[in-house]
């Protein structure tokens, strides 16, 4: 009978192991590394061999464009009574808290998410990130440095989003499909070199201005009664009705677009607001959705894929230079820094029955658990 006790025991605690997550991110590039060196089969896969996109061959920027063109991007929500709520920069400090918040309403968002940011600490932005995706919320990519995006080469582009993307899929199993150009710095070239990827670029229609709390005074005197104020305009205005004169002036008037708005889970004041800004396009009647959702890829499961890692550990060289840059991915140069040497996964993952991924530090411990349980199970049937 105290055998039959001890292997009770035995099982429950041993089940419970696998859930722990050990990560390792000591061989991704350096945090913050601008244009961190891509794999050599990811420049000769999407910059060299891909026959669906032609990446113009324009000179890289050497300041970005104070008006981008956003017209070929996602801007906005395709009804207008739904509105996308967007979180930039993170996982940061104050995102865990927010969670809490958008879980106790009920609510569901998009995240886009810097590499670095994941890298940094000791998994515990990572166990954020993987809490976040656990509850629902949208996943995308936001680079690897958070650096204006026509500012670097084909190459260091490439690097940005597939080592972000990799590090995410790391954590949750899955590769998002949806990226965010960092301050929305875009052009024909480097939105090429994003398709060639396969991915959908989202900007924004409503920018909160909450990045001026990144400082302490905030930029520009920026104040939360400002923004909240800027909300509160948005719901009154996406709400309002037309007039006669302009019914009589278009005989089939357009439905206004939905909004997405952005703001920011890296700053204590932008999450401090982020419950109260809700609340107020709650009130309003509006219905809050992820950016997936709110353009009709109504699917979870369609706003991410699978990245199959399969070349060697051979980095594209990208030497510093001010020199001129050869568009298309045939010459890198521009102020990037050559990559460390090896990349090993940093947590091996391991899908289970139900086709979910398993964060673990070794697939064989949970396969050894598993059996362990099974024979447990056997020997208390006897």
């Amino acid at each position: 009978m105290h055998f039959l006790g001890f292997l009770i025991v035995a099982c429950t605690v041993t089940t419970s192991i696998h859930s722990a997550v050990t990560y390792d991110f000591s061989k991704y590039p350096p945090i913050n590394q601008v244009g961190p060196a891509p794999k050599l089969g990811w420049v000769q896969k999407y910059l060299h061999s891909n026959t669906t996109t032609t990446i113009p061959t324009t000179p890289v920027k050497m300041t970005p464009a104070l008006h981008p063109d956003w017209s070929p991007d996602i801007t906005s929500c395709d009804n207008a009574t739904s509105w996308a709520i967007t979180y930039d920069d993170g996982p940061g400090p104050f995102t865990a808290g927010l969670l809490d918040h958008l879980k106790s309403v009920g609510v569901k968002v998009t995240f886009f998410v810097v590499g670095s940011r994941v890298r940094e600490g000791k998994g515990q932005a990572a166990e954020v990130l993987l809490k976040a995706y656990k509850a629902g919320h949208q996943i995308g990519i936001h680079t690897w440095s958070h650096k204006p995006i026509t500012l670097l080469t084909n190459e260091q582009l490439l690097g940005e989003i597939l080592w972000t993307g990799k590090i995410i899929q790391d954590v949750i199993g899955v590769f998002p499909t949806y990226f965010r150009p960092p301050g929305g710095d875009i052009d024909d070239r480097t939105r090429a070199v994003i398709q060639s990827v396969g991915l959908k670029t989202v900007i924004w229609n409503q920018d909160s201005n909450d990045w001026f709390f990144s400082t302490e005074p905030p930029q520009q005197n920026y104040t939360e009664q400002q923004e909240l104020q800027k909300f509160k305009t948005w719901t009154t205005s996406k709400k309002k009705k037309p007039s006669n004169l302009e019914n009589q002036q278009q005989q089939q008037p357009q439905k206004p677009p939905g909004i997405i708005s952005i703001q920011h889970d890296l700053f204590a004041r932008s999450v401090k607001l982020a419950a109260p800004t809700l609340e107020l396009v709650m009130k309003a009647g509006f219905k809050v959705m992820p950016v997936g959702q709110c353009i009709g890829d109504t699917r979870a499961k369609d706003w991410y894929t699978r990245f199959n890692d399969s070349w060697p550990d051979e980095f594209f060289k990208v030497t510093t230079s001010t020199a001129g840059v050869v568009g298309g991915g045939a010459v890198a140069t521009g102020g990037g820094i050559e990559a460390e040497n090896g990349y090993p996964r940093a947590v091996t993952v391991v899908t289970d029955d139900e086709g979910f991924m398993d964060n673990v530090s070794g697939g064989s411990m949970l396969v050894c658990t598993r059996i362990f349980v099974f024979v447990c199970l056997a020997i208390l049937m006897l």
